[in-house]
């Protein structure tokens, strides 16, 4: 997932599960949230539900892997945002801002978690990949990371072509990894899968 609005910037972030066991709300977890490029390690963080977290110096856990939890006492649409000063000298104009929407229902169980899985398959013309949803949860959008600077994404009614799944790299090592995003918000990332 990319930050809009900025060239020198990224957003990523690793999974967004969600939680009502516990019958007091929803809880929200963002794991493995982290900016790279020219963007400061400070900002606010927005649940979208009223709640914001001024990222203060020094910045919260590791820079590289953050993860954070919130419990949502109602049910409906909430937009998670993450906003993030551009470091001075930037080429980008304005600040890095990641969005993204959620759906929390009103009391049934929350839907599973994405869990795709991505595999190779030899093939003549590269590596070819297989994908799968993985634990019964239905994707809405998806991208594949081929791991070399280069991916494809779609969604839903787009799933990976043939063509799509076959990918030429001129060396090994790169480590191709497939994230799929479900109607209700939840993102999941398959395991890292490092081409030979």
């Amino acid at each position: 997932m990319t930050a809009t609005n900025t060239p020198d910037g990224v957003v990523e972030v690793t999974a967004i599960r969600f939680d009502n066991s516990a019958g007091l709300g929803t809880q929200v977890s963002i794991e493995g949230l982290r900016a790279t490029g020219d963007v400061l390690s400070t900002g606010r963080f927005d649940w979208g539900d009223g709640t914001v977290l001024d990222l203060a110096t020094p910045p919260l856990g590791d820079p590289n892997n953050r993860s954070w939890t919130h419990t949502y006492t109602g049910s409906g649409g909430f937009v998670i945002s993450l906003r993030l000063p551009q470091a001075p000298g930037s080429a980008a104009d304005g600040p890095a801002v990641w969005t993204h929407p959620i759906q929390l229902p009103a009391t049934a169980p929350t839907a599973p978690t994405p869990d795709p899985e991505l595999a190779p398959v030899p093939d003549a013309g590269g590596q070819r990949f297989t994908m799968t949803e993985g634990t019964g949860c239905a994707w809405t959008s998806w991208t594949l990371d081929y791991g070399d600077g280069s991916y494809v994404s779609g969604d839903d009614a787009h799933r990976p072509t043939d063509a799509q799944s076959v990918h030429s790299y001129t060396q090994a090592g790169a480590i191709a990894v497939l994230t799929v995003v479900a109607a209700d918000g939840q993102v999941g990332t398959s395991m890292p899968l490092v081409v030979s």
